[in-house]
């Protein structure tokens, strides 16, 4: 079950249970920003910087103005050239970071120089940009030496909106460069050719927006926290440690929400549970613990919690009157950054009247959605010896687009039952990729000796989807002529959305530690990322209409397929038939190229006119694959043609919507 409104805990604040910082008072520390709310330097060198517009925000603690929120236009923090932030032959960079998304296919995070000058050579002396590529964005880092050009190194592609952890060194003394996420190599390729040394300028650091003016960048947008350089390279037990690191050893104290009791009756009590966890690295005392209205009752006035724990207080509701109560729970705690917390409170007491009272409108658990439960509260005419008989309760649910309008849904017999429930039918699903959709409902009752029914007051609920989809199997993967292609079987269930990705380049048991790649909606994908000779591994899962992600893959890698076939099949122009077909709304299509030629591939419909162009260029020898997204096109057939001078082949290809 996927639940609408989640607490994401990320992974990395539960692996800072680690070795503290050793490296704090380490001499080859030049520059540390701690990000909480000014852009002073931590480390000995006294390299305090400027902040022109980044906003503090929440860091991946969950405190506020414990880290630097970039607009990506244009806020950053200028740092003033000094010669300890000019490394000689090594360097490494690290930060946390929270990628709010791609706004352009280059994104500014980290540049020390001036504008470009000589092309790409010049005047950088490192940077980190964030790039896009096909719809996965990774981080490139660059630097250019003695001089003489550049080089640069790609980090595997990222996850937006969660923290995750970046380390990149460059090491001219060795000649290699290395990019770490999450503590863990991250490296789609190591060289830094023959250059010996940086090519030191006296230009300004900039972190969140870059100086070059030739090339232009859009600035990053996303959160920033913890940054450090180093003037050498850092080791990986180094990297881990700075990885796992807690923030410090204050007590943090984060309560959950009281949702509204709604009507309970004069009398009666209705309980929540209160969660107070303690996300610092030592004990929480909450020394107190109190309620503004009598009305609501607590469990417990004091409490302690161990680091890294949780504790719970169950909040009791008892209405003396039929009005509505309000209140506030007050927290007062050992937490510096918040040492009174309110958390509001909310009921309303009723006594039985000749309408029904709506209780609840909630999800109905554990089903694929547009199902709500309505519980009600009897009419008080709902009895033996009453002057008036009830004798149905109605139940309807508002138009959404016409609210003075109602669609009547179902009734239920008075009964003579206190309270009474119905599983009703909603029109839209509430779900993360469409949003809040609440229903409307109210209940009347109907009485034998009266024509006009009464009412009660409308409430609202929402239902979601909470079935996750099957999982995905048959997953593998080739490689025909160096290129990964990700093929698996359909998923069946009825309300499959598309298909996510996900890969990485070493043997994981989660997706956490892998990279959402992109998306599909057939059973096959082209990975253009892909390196030839490098390891890949993958996982798929399907994703339904409502935002669930179902179970992954197994875990499957690139295999490669240099086979006897293979090579004859290199010996002669082909055009395979396209995977899958029928498809909606993309399909794969593969060609072989047996020598150097100028290729055009191209799809028409059936009265000839060209609908997309493929390819169209000159091509080495070898097979290829190329993707066709129909999106917007019409159902129907299609032909797909290979033209390479003389050779010409042809293949139908069904799009089904």
């Amino acid at each position: 079950m996927r639940p609408l409104l989640k607490l994401v805990l990320v992974a990395s604040f539960l692996s800072g249970l680690g070795a503290p910082n050793t490296l704090a008072q380490d001499s080859s520390l030049v520059l540390h920003l701690l990000c909480d709310g000014t852009a002073k330097d931590a480390s000995m060198y006294g390299n305090d910087g400027s902040a022109l517009g980044p906003v503090p925000t929440t860091d991946r603690f969950g405190r506020p103005n414990h880290a630097y929120w970039f607009d990506g236009d244009g806020s950053k923090i200028v740092i003033q050239n000094s010669p300890s932030i000019n490394p000689s032959n090594q360097l490494t960079i690290t930060f946390w970071a929270n990628l709010d998304g791609m706004t352009d296919n280059y994104l500014d995070v980290l540049y020390k120089g001036g504008p470009v000058v000589g092309g790409f050579y010049g005047n950088r002396e490192y940077a980190l940009y964030l790039k896009e590529n096909l719809g996965a964005a990774y981080f490139l880092l660059m630097s250019a030496g003695d001089g003489q050009g550049q080089h640069e190194s790609d980090s595997y592609s990222l996850l937006p909106r969660q923290w995750l952890f970046f380390t990149g060194i460059i090491d001219r003394k060795n000649h290699l460069m290395h990019v770490y996420i999450n503590g863990q190599e991250s490296t789609l390729y190591n060289q830094v050719d023959s250059y010996s040394s940086f090519n030191t300028n006296s230009y300004e650091l900039w972190i969140g927006a870059g100086a070059e003016s030739l090339y232009q960048h859009r600035s990053y947008k996303g959160a920033l926290d913890d940054i450090r350089l180093y003037r050498r390279a850092l080791s990986e037990t180094e990297i881990l440690a700075l990885y796992r690191e807690p923030q410090d050893a204050l007590p943090h104290l984060d309560a959950s929400q009281i949702h509204p009791f709604g009507h309970v009756l004069v009398g009666r009590t209705d309980t929540q549970v209160m969660s107070i966890r303690n996300r610092g690295t030592s004990p929480l005392i909450v020394s107190h613990i109190r309620s503004s209205n009598p009305a609501f009752h607590l469990s417990d006035s004091i409490l302690t919690v161990p680091a890294f724990d949780f504790a719970t207080v169950t909040v009791s509701y008892t209405p003396t009157i039929a009005v509505r109560d309000t209140g506030r729970i007050s927290l007062v705690s050992n937490d510096p950054d918040s040492p009174e917390t309110q958390i509001p409170v909310a009921g309303i007491g009723f006594v039985p009247g000749s309408a029904p009272v709506v209780l609840s409108i909630r999800d109905i658990p554990a089903d694929q959605g547009h199902q709500v439960r309505i519980l009600w509260f009897r009419s008080k005419f709902d009895g033996l010896s009453d002057s008036l008989h009830a004798t149905y309760y109605d139940i309807w649910r508002q138009v959404e687009e016409r609210p003075s309008a109602w669609d009547f849904v179902s009734s239920v017999p008075a009964s003579h039952l206190d309270e009474y429930g119905l599983i009703a039918s909603t029109i839209f699903d509430s779900s993360e990729i469409g949003g809040m959709h609440w229903s409307v409902l109210k209940v009347s009752a109907r009485f034998r000796e009266l024509i006009d029914p009464v009412f009660s007051s409308p409430d609202s609920g929402y239902s979601a989807d909470n079935v996750i989809p099957s999982k995905v199997a048959g997953a593998f993967a080739t490689l025909p002529g160096g290129q990964s292609v990700l093929r698996w079987d359909p998923v069946t269930d009825l309300d499959i959305d598309h298909y996510e990705i996900y890969a990485s380049n070493t043997v994981t048991t989660s997706l956490s530690g892998m990279t959402l790649l992109g998306k599909a909606f057939s059973p096959v994908y082209l990975d253009n990322t892909y390196l030839p000779g490098s390891n890949r591994f993958y996982r798929v899962a399907a994703v339904d209409k409502d935002g669930n992600i179902g179970i992954p893959s197994d875990v499957v890698s690139v295999q490669t397929t240099s086979t006897q076939a293979d090579r004859e099949l290199l010996a002669a122009f082909a055009l395979e038939q396209n995977y899958p077909n029928p498809f909606n709304p993309s399909t794969l299509i593969h060609y072989t190229i047996p020598k150097e030629a100028y290729v055009s591939l191209k799809v028409y419909d059936l009265l000839g006119r060209e609908v997309a162009v493929l390819v169209h260029d000159k091509k080495a020898p070898g097979s290829y694959a190329e993707t066709w997204d129909a999106s917007g096109m019409a159902s129907g057939v299609y032909v797909c043609r290979l033209r390479s001078g003389d050779f010409v082949q042809s293949r139908r290809m069904l799009l089904l919507r």
